[in-house]
């Protein structure tokens, strides 16, 4: 009986001590994810409710003239089915310069950036679409929501 007890103690105390060294956020499955590898490449974790539930990558994406096609013919494409009224956006509109990233989270493995566009519509009236990139190419399309799991919007 006391080798038996003996046995747990020491299994409990090396599992606790083998999560003391994990720094871990649930991806959209949901699975725990080690996320020490992404904070060598420059990310950093976000806390909400004591939880990491997002991460900001220090080095984001930065847009260049090939995604600005990409961005426009997606937001033109998501103000003809939602907002037609605004589907005449200026010509020279560049979506970039109203594109900022927001904060990074994990569908299954590997970070996904969500950016913000912010523009002004025909009638006067500023809209908040996102958009993600998931390290190789732009994730279309554009949608209203964040995919925010944080209810505390406290770091946003």
């Amino acid at each position: 009986m006391k080798k038996t007890f003996n046995f747990f103690a020491l299994l409990s105390i090396a599992i606790l001590t083998g999560c003391g060294n994990k720094l871990v956020m649930n991806n959209m499955l949901p699975e725990e994810v080690d996320i020490r590898p992404l904070m060598a490449k420059g990310y950093s974790p976000v806390y909400c409710n004591g939880a990491i539930t997002a991460l900001i990558n220090k080095k984001p994406y930065a847009f260049n003239a090939k995604d600005e096609v990409v961005l426009k013919q997606s937001l033109l494409k998501w103000l003809n089915k939602n907002k037609p009224e605004w589907a005449q956006i200026e010509q020279d509109l560049v979506v970039t310069k109203h594109t900022q990233y927001q904060y990074s989270y994990i569908i299954l493995y590997d970070p996904v950036d969500v950016y913000k566009t912010e523009i002004i519509g025909a009638d006067g009236k500023m809209i908040k679409l996102f958009i993600r990139y998931d390290g190789t190419k732009i994730m279309t399309p554009y949608d209203v929501i964040d995919w925010s799991t944080c209810s505390d919007n406290s770091n946003k």
